[in-house]
Formats: C-alpha cells, sequence, structure tokens
C-alpha cells in the first residue's frame, strides 16, 4: 500500500509559514555559452517561498566543512527539490545552497528540505559562479584543477594578513612528512638555514603545477626575530601566529584570528585520515624547534623526528575562482 504523507507535508509546511520568514531562491535553467562574448548565459527563475533560518551549532562549526557565517534553511516541498548551487536571498544576503539534506523521518518521503547556505559575494562583472579569492569566506576550500594530485587542497586562511592584497591559503591536509633540520646546526638558530627551510622552497614548491606556481605572490616573513633578506612564496605557519605566543627566538609575524582555540589547530593527515602532528617555523634551540600535537597545543620537539610539513602560500586576492556543485572553488588560470 503507498501511503500518503501529505498531512506531514502540510502540517510542516504550516509551522514554516508560522515561524519562518520570505526568502527568494533563484534556478539557472538552459544555460549556454554565447558566442559572440563568450559568457555563460543562464535563464533566472526565482521564487519566493516561506523558510526558518538557524545558525549552525558551535559543536559542527569547524572552518572547513562548516563555516561560522554558514546558514540553514529549512523549507517544504511544495515547490519542489532545490539543487545544489541555486542561489538564495534573505534580508538582501546572497547565499549558494551547498548542500541539501532531506528531511524524512522513518519513510521515504521527504516532508521538508534543510539547506546547507554559504553566503556568496560576487563582483559586478564577474558571472554568476564566479568570485575573487578575496571576496571568499575564511575557511572556503579552493582546488588546483592543474594538479598532478588531487590532495593539494588549499583553505583560505586570511586576507590581508601577510601583505596588503595577499590571501593566505594553507594546505587543508597535509601530505608530506619531513624532519626540521638534518644537516649542520642552522646558523644562529634561523628558519632560513635549516634543511626544511630548504625542502620547501626547492622540492615541495616543484610539485605544484606550474599554474599555481605562477600565481604565487612572495612575501616577507620575520620568524624567530629575525627579517630574511628575501621574500618567500611558500612557507609554513609559524608559533605565533598560531597561539600568539612567541617562541623562545622572539616575534614571528602576527597572530591570524582565525586559530581561537585548540581544534581549529588540529589537522588530519590526508593519507591516514588521522590527527598528525606538523612543524611551524620556528626554532626552539639548535637542535629543537615548535611542533603543533594532536590535539592542537604545542610541543617542543628534536630537528631529527618526522613530522608533517602543512605548508602556506600566498596569492593574490584579486585572483579569480569559479564555485563547484561541491561549494568549493578551482582556480581559474
Amino acid at each position: 500500500m503507498v501511503y500518503d504523507y501529505t498531512k506531514y507535508v502540510n502540517t510542516i509546511q504550516t509551522q514554516i509559514d508560522k515561524y519562518g520568514g520570505v526568502v527568494y531562491i533563484t534556478n539557472n535553467l538552459d544555460c549556454a555559452v554565447d558566442v559572440p562574448t563568450g559568457l555563460n548565459t543562464c535563464n533566472e527563475i526565482t521564487v519566493k517561498l516561506n523558510g526558518v533560518l538557524t545558525t549552525f551549532s558551535d559543536t559542527v562549526v569547524d572552518g572547513t566543512d562548516v563555516l561560522e557565517s554558514d546558514r540553514l534553511l529549512l523549507i517544504g516541498t511544495s515547490l519542489g527539490r532545490p539543487l545544489i548551487g541555486n542561489t538564495v536571498t534573505i534580508d538582501t544576503v546572497l547565499y549558494r545552497i551547498i548542500e541539501i539534506k532531506d528531511v524524512n523521518p522513518g519513510v521515504t518521503q521527504p516532508v521538508a528540505y534543510n539547506l546547507h547556505l554559504r553566503t556568496f559575494t560576487l563582483s559586478a562583472d564577474l558571472t554568476t559562479l564566479t568570485a575573487t579569492i578575496r571576496s571568499l569566506d575564511i575557511g572556503s576550500i579552493i582546488i588546483d584543477p592543474t594538479a598532478a594530485q588531487d590532495y593539494y587542497k588549499w583553505f583560505v586562511l586570511a586576507h590581508g594578513h601577510h601583505a596588503d592584497n595577499i590571501t593566505t591559503l594553507v594546505q587543508q591536509r597535509p601530505y608530506y612528512f619531513n624532519e626540521m633540520n638534518s644537516g649542520s646546526v642552522p646558523a644562529l638558530n634561523r628558519w632560513g638555514d635549516t634543511s626544511l627551510y630548504e625542502y620547501l622552497t626547492e622540492t615541495y614548491v616543484s610539485r605544484l603545477s606550474v599554474d599555481l606556481n605562477e600565481l604565487l605572490q612572495a612575501v616577507f616573513l620575520e620568524t624567530g626575530g629575525f627579517i630574511p633578506l628575501g621574500a618567500d612564496k611558500i612557507s609554513l605557519l609559524s608559533l605565533e601566529e598560531l597561539t600568539g605566543i612567541e617562541g623562545d627566538l622572539g616575534s614571528s609575524g602576527k597572530y591570524i584570528d582565525y586559530f581561537s582555540n585548540d581544534i581549529r589547530r588540529v589537522v588530519i593527515d590526508e593519507d591516514s585520515k588521522e590527527n598528525t602532528k606538523y612543524w611551524t617555523r620556528d626554532v626552539k634551540t639548535s637542535t629543537t624547534g615548535y611542533v603543533i600535537n594532536v590535539l592542537g597545543q604545542v610541543e617542543t620537539q628534536s630537528m631529527a623526528n618526522l613530522y608533517s610539513v602543512r605548508p602556506i602560500i600566498f596569492v593574490q586576492g584579486a585572483n579569480i575562482v569559479s564555485l563547484q556543485s561541491d561549494g568549493t572553488y578551482e582556480f581559474q588560470f
């Protein structure tokens, strides 16, 4: 027997109408490339309906899959299931749907939809599926579509922190392990004289795609009280950037607001899918350096130990990325 869930659908819609507010969902239909201009053009259909907008619980906000600015919208099923990538306007704020979950407790037919929304700031001269990197929320994920390996995913960490008009990206999940120093003692305990610095700036950067390398910008990074003579396109986060605390050798840049608690310093290894220790760029003594452990806390470890390498890179905020159906972005080279 086919059961009729209409009364349950109607009951939920009544509650949404009572406690919700007006939202507008826009769907792009019949998209095609306009030959003369080369632009992607679509027919837009916007529908008005009621929905209940809420924030996510702090327990699920991880800065990656769920951002602090993300919202959860409950809507009824009367207009059908929306699509990932549809835009939602609520009180003049533009969101994009990045995930949809059916609400069907104990039944096969959905009685409502929970929409995971993410704010999406558009430049006036851009198409509806592209944005500048500086407009992305902290925690947005950017993928290099030309990378030889699929694990090169970059996490938007800060805008304008290390230099004006520069966005700092950090690798979402580290893949490689390395010692901090394997040769002679670094001169004056400087980061720039460690073998890990050489590995990053010569070997690691060469593993990035040619296209991404062309986007990288060089910035001057204070480390352990030293300001180097040359600027770097790739580096590691410092103890002070991660915790707000100076190392024994002195200041290493400025604290980054994202790292407001231990959980936000925890990193998962790409290969094992488990929490991993990773190096900072701060030397402590001639034989030790600072590490962030699996609980997001600081440890002092021998430079000879192998720990994860989680690099940061620097790109211009004006660079363009395109939104993907899963809510991530891709570099547009």
